[in-house]
């Protein structure tokens, strides 16, 4: 529906996305036969699992006084991440090492805000809970910086100058300020330089949070790898040696933006937002924001910059913390938001009320502009009859908007089959590869017990034991054949991992709490054990003895396919990227059910209400494409047999996903050696 703060509501409707053709795995991997297979036992539990980054260390003994400085931003211009090779802070001339860094959150094992050091590594920087961008550091109490040099990455995930800037807080108060003044850019376009002769000459920014102990944000073990950053080859010279010492200099104060945004309390379904598209008006002129705010969204894909009408793609709402849900934007200073439009989806997920709300960097608070009216849902509860009274889910396809530049064939590591319709992961562009090793990776023999299944290493930590090793490499050798298993020992990773490649199976042990960051790879602080980080395929012993979640192997099945995901697209077929986010843009409404335990109910003002039926949920295959892909080969190899949410969609089997997606069985029968069905 289209409803305007001053109009009345119309309805729209979603386009059919196009299914594309699949291939066989006797074209894609000839003189390989399939191996049959029986399904293996299963119970009921689900799992998911991610890679959480070490937490800072207890900070309790500390000084309440120490003085935080960050370097923040509120966009890049990928949107989604931003790339930091070095941060380096100095008193005078002197270096100053942070007491610790902190930071808004990182693309997982590897890229903590500590390996922006100048010694080669990177911090590859996500966003906060709030949409914003810092690194930055802890220093003893009384301690003096007057300079910042802060080097980025060469590639889309960069701010740039205009876009950052300095702040700093002191723990025991708590509140963050703007420090006056600007970086600016040194010898080389990717290198910013900040000097400041009084750090007290501050401003305070829009809503200040309290210097706790920062919560770092458990980064998906997937989504490490779905969404971690192109960069180019980098040199690892310190940057600030390329910056000469600059005086101290004294600067005007940063202009401050507005904000507008509009929010409601409450949606007909009680947890979700649709909106299509978002227009602001100053008089008669359009003004679109600089960049979008948001209380939250379904996950990759479905961010608020969507609602851009031009773009053609929607958002899907959540609440925040507070139970709130809100979209909007940043807009230059003194502009006066006097119009707005949006276009909501249909079904439930509509507001009851909305509000535009406004606020400036200035106090930090939101103040109601304008109130809509409360939806008279009570005459459209008939319309939800159908859900109450146990009526079959309606799953339309979603629409899906493809972006980025469509890379040549000359790029790719590979040639893809068909024409591809957007850019594509990381790991297909040859310019964007580690180069080959100079000798062949070998495991490490006193942390290991490891075994070479014809291409594809199995590596066990040996507090798992030698029977763990044969268990695991009977269970790859029996889902992944040969052809495949000898590409994974080719693959190389993006110069943004750690670890150069090959991909490989590791298996660290659950009894002594073994995680990430203690193999011989890492050597670092990274949390987690199950989980996929390129070129880490990371699960867990107890998943061969009785299951994570219940179901032995699901989850070394779930992961090992994220790792197969990436070698098929490397050094297979480039277009099972795009083919892929095809289908499940196609068919993830099909993991939608009715949660027949929550009933949603609308409540009025007058105390009224209406039963709106059973609360809808989703299945984690309906998350993004990477997830879809995942769940969709547990189901096929029969390891979500008796999980709940998935029989409640009619997609817990290997027979019922041949019935409802049969080109979703055909192509992972083109890649993996799946049970007769």
């Amino acid at each position: 529906t289209d409803w305007r703060l001053d109009s009345p509501e119309c309805k729209g409707v979603r386009p059919t996305p196009t299914i594309l053709p699949h291939e066989t795995q006797a074209n894609l991997y000839p003189n390989v036969k399939t191996i049959p297979m029986s399904n293996p036992a299963s119970t009921t539990k689900s799992f998911h699992s991610s890679i959480r980054l070490q937490p800072s260390e207890d900070l309790q003994q500390r000084e309440q006084e120490t003085i935080c400085l960050r370097v923040a931003c509120s966009r890049t211009d990928s949107g989604w991440a931003w790339d930091v090779l070095e941060i380096a802070f100095f008193s005078g001339s002197q270096s100053v090492k942070p007491l610790r860094y902190i930071e808004s959150g990182n693309a997982g094992p590897g890229y903590n805000a500590r390996d922006a050091n100048g010694s080669g590594g990177m911090w590859g920087g996500r966003m906060d809970q709030n949409k914003k961008f810092y690194i930055g550091g802890e220093f003893a109490p009384g301690t003096v910086i007057n300079r910042v040099v802060i080097r980025e990455g060469e590639g889309k995930h960069r701010a740039g100058a205009p876009r950052m800037r300095l702040e700093k807080a002191t723990r025991g108060k708590g509140v963050w300020r703007t420090v006056a003044g600007e970086f600016i850019a040194q010898e080389n376009d990717n290198t910013y330089c900040f000097a400041f002769s009084d750090a007290n000459d501050t401003k305070a920014i829009l809503n200040p949070s309290a210097l706790s102990a920062p919560s770092i944000p458990a980064v998906s073990a997937v989504s490490a790898v779905s969404a971690v950053p192109a960069v180019s080859a980098v040199s690892a010279v310190s940057a600030v040696s390329a910056v000469s010492a600059m005086s101290a200099v004294s600067l005007p104060q940063p202009r401050l933006p507005v904000f507008y945004r509009i929010s409601c309390s409450k949606t007909k379904s009680g947890w979700a937002w649709d909106v299509h598209s978002l227009e602001f008006y100053s008089g008669m002129k359009r003004v679109k924001p600089s960049r979008y705010i948001e209380s939250g969204n379904a996950g990759m894909g479905w961010d608020a910059k969507n609602v851009d009408s031009d773009n053609g793609g929607w958002w899907g709402g959540r609440q925040d913390g507070l139970g709130r849900f809100y979209i909007g934007g940043e807009f230059d200073p003194g502009t006066e938001i006097t119009k707005v439009i949006i276009k909501e989806g249909g079904g439930q997920h509509k507001a009851l009320r909305m509000r535009l709300e406004k606020a400036t960097e200035a106090n930090g608070e939101w103040k109601v502009v304008r109130e809509g009216k409360q939806r008279d849902v009570k005459s459209e509860a008939a319309s939800t009859s159908n859900l109450a009274n146990g009526g079959k889910l309606q799953c339309q396809p979603v629409e899906y908007k493809y972006i980025g530049p469509i890379p040549s064939d000359t790029e790719l590591v590979s040639k893809p089959s068909q024409k591809l319709k957007s850019q594509i992961h990381d790991v297909c562009y040859k310019s964007r590869l580690h180069a080959r090793r100079k000798t062949p990776f070998v495991p490490d023999g006193k942390f290991y017990y490891a075994e070479n299944c014809e291409g594809l290493w199995v590596c066990v930590s040996k507090a798992c034991g030698k029977s763990t090793l044969t268990k695991t490499c009977k269970f790859v050798r029996a889902r992944i054949e040969q052809a495949q298993r000898r590409l994974w020992g080719e693959f190389r990773s993006p110069k943004w991992s750690k670890d150069p490649g090959p991909m490989r199976i590791i298996v660290l042990d659950n009894r002594t709490n073994e995680q990430a960051g203690c193999i011989p790879e890492l050597k670092d602080g990274s949390r987690g054990r199950n989980g996929t980080a390129c070129p880490f395929v990371f699960t867990s012993r107890e998943d061969f003895e009785h299951g994570v979640g219940g179901r032995v192997g699901s989850l070394t099945n779930h992961e090992m396919t994220h790792g197969s995901d990436m070698v098929i697209r490397q050094l297979v077929d480039p277009y099972f990227d795009n083919q892929v986010t095809t289908l499940w843009a196609a068919y993830c409404e099909k993991f939608r059910f009715r949660d027949n335990s929550t009933r949603v109910t609308a409540l009025f003002d007058d105390g009224s209400q209406v039963d709106l039926g059973w609360k809808e949920r989703y299945c984690y295959a309906a998350h993004n494409r990477d997830e879809f892909l995942a769940e969709c080969h547990n189901v096929a190899q029969g390891l979500m047999i008796g999980v709940r949410d998935y029989e409640l969609c009619n997609l817990s089997t290997p027979e019922q996903l041949i019935l409802e997606m049969p080109d979703v069985w055909n192509l992972l029968h083109s890649h993996f050696n799946l049970p007769k069905a």
